[in-house]
């Protein structure tokens, strides 16, 4: 089966930036209507490589639904806007579904700058939405419900890396920008707290070439694992020099951002390497099995299926289980629905949307590449909650 294999797309994820937006109130929030779903992505620009398997999951949750009988007794209706890989685009998608197509609902796969954009629109509008990337955490509003992972739900998996891998000497490197800014001094404290030690820090901006020196200080540390969260064509440049270094005969390498898709990429590189997710390709549910064979059916081209794409799924489902609850899809009828919702068939297993933080509580996986750049599962950790996000 062939896919596409590009490596950039991961990086422009998870820029982050911000914009104030003005308050207007636009969308539909008629309790007799259609679950009527609004879904912001990036479909083109250079995010554009997640737009197509977003659009394409999301089609694939509200084809099945309906044809079990929708949400609330009607069919569900989707919506897709692109934000064109920048905020200012993210606005005015978001403008456009609430104000022209009526959305009583909202899910976006986007990157924080672009989501930030659109925020106040949401506050506004009282719209209930649905976050399904992996972020920094921290954003909270009432009607504002998270599915991708966050850094607290990462901590079992340093845990085992130190208990059960053996990893007593952990050297941390990623991008210098607010997700690793976050997440990084959180691994030290869990890895530290594990019994282990990190051996030093690096956080490097975008586009770095050389990682010589890091690499050298990697090596007079004594470290035995690294800990990156690197994204993008900068991470691939790392792999090969931590090889060509000999490095990887000596530490093993944990990553935070590479995902299925990218591992495919790398191929025979990515052997060895390790990540940690809420969700990869290869997941053992019934639910996950059905959802793959079905996508790879419809989309014989399309790259893995990745934390990023599926949580979107998730998405759907949540907004669609909401919708039965409540009899209604009225927003403020969901929003208060989706609070405490729990997603049992969830392709990534059993989750849960905490009522009091709106963050989800899921099982997280710790993963190992092969030659082939095939993850395959090295342990997992059910019911990792979200920590104290928010607290409604």
């Amino acid at each position: 089966m062939t896919r596409s294999k590009v490596f950039g797309g991961f990086t422009t994820v998870f820029l982050i930036g911000s914009l104030v937006m003005g308050n207007s109130s636009f969308a539909s929030t008629t309790d007799n209507a259609p679950l009527k779903i609004g879904v912001i992505t990036s479909l083109t620009g250079t995010s554009g490589l997640y737009g197509g398997p977003v659009k394409a999951t999301v089609e694939l949750a509200v084809k099945e639904l309906n044809a079990a009988g929708g949400a609330n007794g009607k069919k569900i209706q989707v919506v897709f806007a692109d934000d064109a890989s920048s905020p200012a685009g993210a606005a005015k998608a978001a403008r456009k579904l609430f104000s022209q197509d009526k959305v009583n609902a909202l899910i976006a796969m986007t990157n924080s700058a672009n989501r930030d954009a659109f925020l106040g629109l949401v506050k506004a509008n009282r719209i209930p939405m649905i976050y399904t990337t992996l972020y920094e955490g921290g954003v909270c509003l009432p009607n504002f419900f998270v599915i991708g992972e966050v850094p607290q739900q990462y901590v079992p998996a340093y845990t085992y890396l130190v208990k059960s891998q053996g990893a007593k000497k952990t050297f941390l490197i990623g991008h210098d920008y607010i997700w690793p800014q976050k997440i990084l001094p959180l691994a030290d404290k869990a890895i530290t707290a594990a019994g282990g030690s990190v051996t030093g820090t690096e956080l490097v901006p975008f586009g770095t070439t050389d990682f010589g020196p890091i690499i050298q200080k990697i090596k007079d540390s004594g470290s035995d694992s690294i800990l990156v969260a690197l994204v993008g064509g900068d991470f691939g440049t790392f792999v090969k020099q931590w090889r060509q270094a000999g490095l990887d005969k000596t530490t093993k390498m944990t990553t935070l951002g590479m995902t299925d898709d990218y591992a495919q990429a790398l191929g025979a590189s990515a052997d060895g390497i390790q990540s940690i997710f809420g969700y990869f390709n290869g997941v053992k549910t019934a639910a996950n099995t059905a959802m793959i064979a079905q996508y790879e059916a419809a989309n014989p081209k399309a790259f893995y299926q990745n934390t990023l794409t599926e949580a979107t799924y998730d998405g759907v489902l949540a907004f669609a289980k909401a919708a039965n609850i409540s009899k209604s899809t009225g927003s403020s009828a969901l929003t208060k629905a989706l609070a405490g919702i729990s997603i049992p068939n969830s392709p990534r297993g059993p989750l849960t949307i905490d009522a009091k933080t709106h963050h989800v509580t899921s099982t997280m996986y710790l993963v190992v590449a092969d030659s082939a750049g095939k993850f395959s599962q090295v342990s997992s950790f059910a019911k990792v909650p979200a920590g104290p996000q928010c607290s409604f």
